[in-house]
């Protein structure tokens, strides 16, 4: 069980993190030092002032050193994240520069690029070489100021392209840091890890990643084209074109309702086609009879149940493994149901999982006549979330 991942961020402007706000007054006030330290000549305030207005910049060049480098060796950049995304509620600013989208989410102290290459040919060396391309660029980006240094003459603007060096410097050299920059959102980390971990990518791992890339620029691709067509038009175009699985996907995401007779059919269909994404299948079907389950028994049992079982055949998980169990209990097949819910009960960490595995345990002692055991689960799936839509499948579990 669980609820539909949110999309990439939305091409509209959105304001910037409060958080924001302290660092354009902080900005302000190195402004206010930084003239004041060049007015006065005061070197070790000129170099802390511009350490703070190079960072940024130095960033920036990081990041399209990746993106540029992405383009350069068959891959597309989606879009370049800036700044850190603690608050995933908060939509980012969109800018449009140099061709590629950047997406501001709060100070651009740190970035990272979302590209994809769509071939398996020579992908680790691609990818190393997209990676490397960030360190590389802050060093050429470096190169120049080195000649603006004149050593047998120190200026009040000498820092000036010192402390560009050194910044362009650091980035490069702390890429190569063996740390996460982050242990959050997945593991942002250090672009040398990043080169170490794609040097053990295995045949199927590489394989599975240019199938997703390609699946997903498929889909956008004809997303215009589909859109313009209704239910109709597009079942129909489905007869003509059959193995087109962007179309596929698209379809289910088209039907008007979870409960569409049609839906069970149109997701078989999807999932029988090879270069479907098994976690795009697997999501899909696991949201089409979720919202089955907190309705009621399935309306579809024999769909439902061949839908469960390729389930597990898609990715083996444990909220899959709750989704599968769930469905035998409605089924009737209340031993082989309970087995595998408790099994999930104790691996578990997710609480739509755990709701879902109480609710379906009540179901499962209630149609044996423990009635006591049933009113605990229920009462257990109530505590973790009372406002659960399937909680009124056990309503009548439930103490007033």
């Amino acid at each position: 069980m669980r609820l539909f991942r949110k999309s990439e961020p939305k091409a509209k402007a959105a304001p910037i993190p409060g958080k924001s706000h302290a660092t354009l007054v902080f900005w302000l006030a190195a402004a206010i030092v930084f003239a004041l330290a060049l007015k006065y000549d005061y070197p070790a305030l000129t170099y802390l002032c511009a350490a703070a207005f190079f960072y940024i910049p130095a960033v920036c060049i990081h990041e399209l050193g990746h993106a540029i480098s992405a383009v350069c060796l068959g891959g597309k950049v989606h879009y370049i994240a800036l700044g850190r995304r603690d608050n995933t509620k908060l939509l980012p600013r969109k800018i449009r520069f140099l061709g590629f989208d950047w997406y501001l989410y709060s100070t651009a102290f740190c970035g990272v690029v979302y590209s994809s290459l769509y071939s398996t040919r020579f992908y680790r060396l691609r990818r190393c070489l997209e990676i490397a391309a960030g360190p590389g660029a802050n060093l050429l980006a470096a190169a120049p100021a080195i000649c603006l240094i004149n050593g047998d003459h120190f200026t009040r603007f000498t820092p000036l392209p010192i402390t560009w060096i050194f910044i362009n410097g650091y980035l490069a050299f702390s890429s190569f840091s063996p740390m996460e920059m982050r242990p959050t959102e997945g593991g942002l980390k250090r672009d040398i890890l990043l080169i170490w971990d794609t040097f053990f990518l295995s045949k199927t791992e590489i394989q599975d990643t240019v199938r997703n890339a390609v699946f997903g620029q498929a889909y956008v691709d004809r997303s215009a084209e589909f859109g313009a067509l209704d239910l109709t038009q597009l079942l129909d175009l489905q007869q003509r074109e059959p193995k087109n699985s962007a179309l596929a996907c698209h379809i289910v995401y088209r039907m008007p309702a979870m409960n569409d007779p049609r839906l069970g059919d149109c997701l078989w269909k999807l999932a029988a086609l090879p270069d479907v994404p098994p976690h795009v299948a697997s999501e899909l079907i696991d949201n089409f009879i979720t919202n089955q389950l907190s309705v009621g028994p399935p309306f579809q049992p024999e769909t439902t149940d061949a839908l469960s079982a390729k389930l597990l055949d898609l990715e083996d998980s444990i909220t899959n493994r709750g989704t599968r169990g769930s469905i035998l209990v409605d089924l009737g097949r209340i031993e082989e149901g309970r087995m595998m819910l408790k099994e999930v009960l104790i691996k578990t960490t997710s609480r739509i999982d755990k709701i879902y595995v109480h609710i379906f345990l009540a179901l499962a002692a209630k149609a044996e006549g423990n009635l006591a055991l049933a009113r605990e689960h229920a009462e257990k799936a109530a505590k973790i979330d009372p406002t659960c839509p399937a909680l009124k499948r056990v309503s009548d579990l439930l103490s007033n």
